[in-house]
């Protein structure tokens, strides 16, 4: 998709559409006889509701090598794997509304973290994200909330608002917090700070 431009945008019940185009030209020399050949088709940019999803306990497949937040290998290791998901929902999202020229938002919604927390490790299932940075623990918190913790807001010329197609909400019941080994853990659930854009994210 063009990222030096917004797209002419096609409502289309609960979605949003743009039109693509895709042209084939053919070399004179070509040894085959074909012609020019272009087709048209229409992609889906937006939708009107977050795709909600879960995490099992299945999604966090011990590996022998592995360590856990205490660095010592063994039952409590843990690849991490489901994380991955709301990770790259939020960056495919933010790619999408930068192309559109909109923007994305925290929600009031966030993961709590450690010093949120009255004890450690029995009120949740702990991401250690090491010696971060505010912005970093905050976009952590939004990525891992129990719920909806950032929209990525495609805004029509009509003035529609539509969420990007990999928005998600997270709704299960293994819950998350954050560690840090820093002591800027008062990024609290307010719609504080600016989130990162997808190339920041990535």
């Amino acid at each position: 998709m063009p990222s030096d431009h917004k797209l002419e945008q096609f409502p289309n019940g609960s979605l949003l559409e743009v039109r693509g185009q895709a042209t084939w030209e053919y070399q004179a020399n070509a040894n085959c006889n074909l012609s020019e050949s272009t087709a048209i088709k229409e992609l889906t940019i937006g939708v009107t509701v977050a795709t909600k999803f879960t995490v099992v306990g299945d999604g966090f497949h011990e590996w022998e090598e592995t360590f856990n937040t205490r660095g010592k290998s063994g039952l409590e290791s843990s690849n991490h794997l489901a994380i991955l998901i709301p990770c790259w929902a939020y960056i495919l999202s933010s790619f999408l509304v930068q192309t559109q020229g909109c923007s994305m938002e925290y929600t009031n919604i966030s993961a709590p973290s450690i010093h949120d927390s009255i004890s450690s490790r029995f009120l949740g299932y702990p991401i250690n994200v090491g010696n971060a940075n505010f912005k970093e623990v905050r976009w952590w918190k939004a990525i891992l909330a129990s719920g909806q913790g950032w929209r990525s807001i495609i805004r029509t010329s009509s003035d529609v608002i539509y969420l990007a197609p990999w928005s998600i909400e997270y709704h299960g019941d293994l819950q998350f917090f954050i560690e840090t080994s820093t002591a800027i853990l008062h990024a609290d659930g307010t719609q504080n700070g600016s989130p990162p854009s997808s190339k920041e994210a990535l």
